[in-house]
């Protein structure tokens, strides 16, 4: 007996010795964290919203007033079907190079405001006022001041003009009359000042021309921007003679001369 509680108490000792051996748990250890686990408090990084570029071919927003510097117009020759063009050689070009192809041309070198009642146009038995007796037009299109510019007298010119006018509206009653402002002269052509072919000349032609449009309800077109160079000469690459315009040049003014007509250029 004695024997069986000795044994017993020696068990019961080791017991005791192993559990002595545990680390006791630290009360302020942190506790493990699970890597699955968001982080407490963190604030989540907003996603910036995307914005489409805008594409360079959309429409522009419409308009109730059409820009004409913005929106290109097509110009129409068939405003020229009812039109007859009387002139000088400088708008005999506009068909001698066939740009305007619509309507009547009654042009011949050196024709002026005074023998357009004397002269004829090759072929023809009558002068080229009384062509406009053969017909009927809605537009007529003048083109006159450049062979006058050696006149001595710029209301002799003004006198002339008008009278040519009064006869085209008592051959064509109704029509609409349109005078194109006399284009400028290069400076090369200007400083050589044969038979009154100067800038300066050219000037004081047009203001007469403008004055008479106003007094006789006429309508004037005036030259485009392009045919002027810095000093407001004719450049001197638009011209072979500094008075009558190259190609490039004749295709600018007949299309500024149709957009005129139209109504879109003024």
């Amino acid at each position: 007996m004695k024997r069986f509680i000795a044994i017993f108490l020696i068990l019961l000792s080791a017991v005791s010795l192993a559990s002595g051996c545990q680390k006791p748990v630290e009360p302020d250890d942190p506790p493990i964290v699970d890597i699955y686990t968001p982080v407490p408090y963190a604030t989540p990084v907003p996603t910036p919203e995307l914005t489409m570029p805008v594409s360079p071919t959309s429409e522009p927003p419409a308009t109730d007033t059409p820009d004409p510097t913005a929106t290109p117009y097509q110009a129409d020759p068939t405003v020229f079907d009812d039109a007859v063009f009387i002139g000088n050689s400088i708008l005999h070009g506009l068909f001698s190079y066939g740009i305007i192809t619509h309507g009547k041309f009654l042009t011949k070198t050196s024709l002026n405001v005074n023998s357009v009642f004397t002269s004829y146009i090759d072929g023809s038995s009558v002068p080229v006022i009384d062509e406009l007796n053969s017909g009927r037009y809605g537009k007529v299109i003048l083109c006159f001041g450049t062979n006058e510019l050696g006149w001595p007298s710029l209301s002799v010119f003004s006198e002339k003009y008008e009278k040519l006018i009064d006869a085209i509206r008592q051959r064509q009653p109704g029509c609409k009359i349109y005078i194109l402002e006399v284009l400028p002269v290069s400076k090369a052509k200007s400083d050589k000042n044969e038979n009154g072919v100067t800038l300066e000349n050219v000037k004081r032609i047009n203001e007469v021309i403008r004055v008479l449009c106003e007094a006789k309800d006429v309508t004037l077109i005036k030259v485009p921007e392009s045919f002027y160079d810095s000093e407001g000469y004719l450049p001197a690459d638009a011209s072979s003679d500094g008075v009558h315009p190259k190609l490039d040049y004749y295709r600018v003014w007949a299309e500024h001369i149709c957009l005129w007509i139209m109504g879109v250029r003024q």
